[in-house]
Order: C-alpha cells, then structure tokens, then sequence
C-alpha cells in the first residue's frame, strides 16, 4: 500500500488558490475529496473507465497528471482502465478541431463496453438457464 500511497501522492495534494484564481465550482464542492486515496480504493475494480486527455491541455499538466490517475487507478487493481491522448488538443476535447475523431473514439469504446456486458449477460442468462434446467430436471427425476 506504501506504494500505492506514493503513486497517488500527487493526485492527493490539494494545491492552494492563489487570490483571484478561478475554482472548479464542480471540484470544489462537488467532488472535494475523490482523489483521496480511500475514495479511489472504493471503485469497482472492473469498472471500465476512459480518460481523454490533449497534450496541450494546461489543467491536466499536458498530460502528466492524467497519466499519473491512470496509474493510480491500475495500481489499486482497476483492470479495465484505457488512456487516449490527442496530439495538439486542449482541455475542452469536445471543441476541439479534431472532435468529430474524439466523438467517434468515445462512441466506439461505449459501444465496445455495451457489447461486452451483452455478452456477459447472456453467459450468465445462459448459465442462469442451464443450472434451472439441471434443477428441474431433477425434480422430475423422481
């Protein structure tokens, strides 16, 4: 955990406002403690997840800190955590230039993931199926 706690170190430190400085109205009240190591610790291991960055966005250190919460969320053991970086892109991705691709890539990986919780619904439907068969099969055995 010690180094769980050193990779996600930076995540946790809250920087402190300069006067003047704009705040995140949805961070800063909204979502105040999830980058907290505890709070992190408490996803769903296998919930998929997609982080978008640009390399020019400032707000996300061009990249750095996004890469840094990336592997945060592999290190506490989130096994289906995928990272897409836009060469030349900003904060606001969706306004970008090149949005029609970014829309395009964020369509394509939720439909990847509808595909696959189709799939593992109709294995456990069918296993679901198959064990109810099996019992009343042996209902009428006797």
């Amino acid at each position: 955990m010690d180094e769980i706690n050193k990779q996600c170190e930076g995540l946790e430190a809250a920087k402190p406002r300069e006067e003047g400085q704009k705040v995140n109205f949805a961070c800063e009240y909204f979502l105040p403690d999830i980058h907290k190591l505890k709070n992190m610790c408490a996803i769903p291991k296998t919930l998929p997840v997609l982080v978008l960055a640009g390399t020019e966005d400032p707000v996300g250190s061009y990249t750095k800190t996004v890469k840094s919460l990336v592997n945060c969320y592999k290190k506490i053991g989130m096994s289906k955590v995928e990272l897409k970086i836009y060469e030349g892109a900003r904060h606001e991705l969706i306004n970008e230039t090149n949005r029609e691709e970014i829309v395009a890539d964020i369509f394509d990986w939720l439909t990847q993931q509808l595909e696959k919780n189709k799939v593992l619904k109709e294995e456990a439907d069918s296993e679901t199926g198959k064990l109810e068969l099996d019992g009343l099969k042996e209902l009428l055995k006797d």
